[in-house]
């Protein structure tokens, strides 16, 4: 026994008693190989992989925000669906901005076309054709067709401000 023990001298390397760090046996810290201590391990840095530092004194800008002094991981930026802060946007709780269901993202939802009510796409990618005229290219919302009771254009037959008696004239005129 060489009285390390006894004197409570312990290896700043382990933590443990009965030898000093130049004798520790004990992996490195950092890449959990033997031979060396972490402060003079060659491994590259665990966050930018380059060598000469450790991740805790990286340079590299934050991979969330992209500016310089912390990591990803502490990032304070607002989330990047719902902007609150807190978490990042692949961690979101809020819900789809398209069937308002938790769980996922509008890119990722499998509610039916609000259009056409397939799946596969939302409303505004839709190329079912439109309801009104049946040409594909736009909805029947931007529909340019003309009415179909005074045969102008800017409004549906639904919406027609037309006398009635002048409707009837154009409808006779267009058959």
């Amino acid at each position: 026994d060489d009285g390390m023990g006894k004197r409570g001298l312990k290896c700043y390397n382990c933590n443990k008693n009965r030898h000093f760090a130049g004798k520790c046996q004990a992996p490195c810290g950092y890449c959990n190989k033997n031979g060396h201590f972490a402060r003079e391990c060659q491994a590259p840095c665990g966050y930018c992989n380059k060598n000469g530092h450790f991740a805790r004194e990286c340079q590299a800008p934050c991979g969330y925000c992209n500016k310089n002094g912390h990591f990803a991981r502490e990032c304070q930026a607002p989330c990047g669906y719902c902007n609150k802060n807190g978490h990042f946007a692949r961690e979101c709780q809020a819900p789809c901005g398209y069937c308002n269901k938790n769980g996922h993202f509008a890119r990722e939802c499998q509610a039916p076309c609000g259009y056409c009510n397939k799946n596969g796409h939302f409303a505004r990618e839709c190329q079912a054709p439109c309801g009104y005229c049946n040409k594909n290219g736009h909805f029947a919302r931007e529909c340019q067709a003309p009415c179909g009771y005074c045969n102008k254009n800017g409004h549906f037959a639904r919406e027609c401000q037309a006398p009635s008696d002048t409707a009837k004239i154009v409808r006779k005129a267009l058959n």
